[in-house]
């Protein structure tokens, strides 16, 4: 009997969104500047889609070559399809939302927009999954340059906003040279994950060209500007080490300031000892105790410091 009501409500869903998307002749060109519009109206990020169509199997609208960035200039995403479809967890509790499922990266990005309930009461969410993307890819300006970072970033994140009304009428952005509207006041919370993460690392300082560092998980709570990081931890039998601290978003991304603060252990056969002048630090490593580490500066232009 189970089996009947889950098919019976999959063709249900299935039927009506080939009604909103197909027989209705969903105006795809109309959602890709809804969503642009959006985007675009609080000021901070610039997106842009060259092209939209409807599509029946599966119901939804293909989208083609994506761009997002920061006010600033600085590359967030780039992508050459994605593809939006109805969120059936988000209706199903009173929310009509969408699905946009983007191939990026070596991995996979889908961002779950869920308006606010229908009967009031609530917030507009934005979930955000991440799964299996390379952070060699990503665009310049979200790592440090040369930082050199492997592994396979997979992560969830959530985020509620006040929703407001369509930009314009049509979604389009504000009109030139009107003030940009307000950038909504977001809250949120979320975990990223680094497998089989590495390292590379000054050859003045390391006898190594990688260090391993095992998984790296990354704990954060956002509210406005700022991502309190709780906990960023890494483990690997060369090292392991747990930060905490704050992330505060810049306009440009890249000179986001970054200030984190904790302990951290290396293997002493990975470095070179006799580059290190600091002999309490070299009493520390020879005996496994950890050292304090510290994390300064921008996303672009990081500043290291331990002892």
């Amino acid at each position: 009997m189970r089996a009947i009501s889950r098919l019976a409500g999959a063709t249900a869903y299935a039927a009506a969104a080939c009604l909103f998307f197909f027989i209705l002749q969903f105006p795809a060109g109309d959602f890709s500047g809804w969503l642009t519009g959006r985007v675009n109206a609080g000021g901070a990020f610039v997106a842009s889609i060259k092209n939209a169509s409807a599509g029946l199997f599966p119901p939804g609208v293909r989208l083609e070559e994506i761009s997002l960035s920061s006010a600033g200039g600085a590359q967030i995403l780039k992508a050459p399809q994605a593809f939006a479809s109805l969120s059936l967890s988000s209706l199903a509790a009173g929310r009509p939302g969408f699905v946009l499922t983007i191939p990026a990266y070596g991995g996979e990005l889908r961002l779950t927009l869920a308006a606010a309930p229908l009967f009031g009461g609530g917030q507009a969410r934005l979930t955000l999954d991440i799964e299996d993307v390379d952070p060699a890819k990503l665009p310049a300006g979200l790592l440090p340059s040369g930082a050199g970072l492997q592994g396979l970033l997979s992560g969830e994140a959530s985020f509620a906003f006040e929703a407001s009304g369509p930009p314009g009428a049509s979604g389009s952005a504000n009109p030139p040279n009107a003030p940009a509207a307000p950038v909504p006041p977001v809250t949120g919370k979320g975990e990223l994950r680094l497998a089989g993460a590495s390292l590379a690392v000054p050859a003045a300082l390391f006898a190594v060209e990688r260090l391993d560092l095992g998984e790296v998980k990354a704990a954060f709570t956002v509210k406005g500007q700022e991502a309190a990081v709780s906990e960023l931890v890494f483990k690997s039998p060369r090292a392991s080490g747990k930060l905490s601290g704050t992330l505060r978003a810049a306009p440009d991304i890249p000179n986001s300031a970054l200030a984190l603060a904790g302990e951290w252990k290396v293997d002493p056969a990975d470095l070179k000892m006799t580059a290190i002048a600091d002999q309490a630090a070299i009493k520390a490593l020879r005996q496994r105790a950890p050292l304090s580490l510290r994390l300064s500066g921008t996303l672009a232009a990081p500043q290291c410091a331990w002892h």
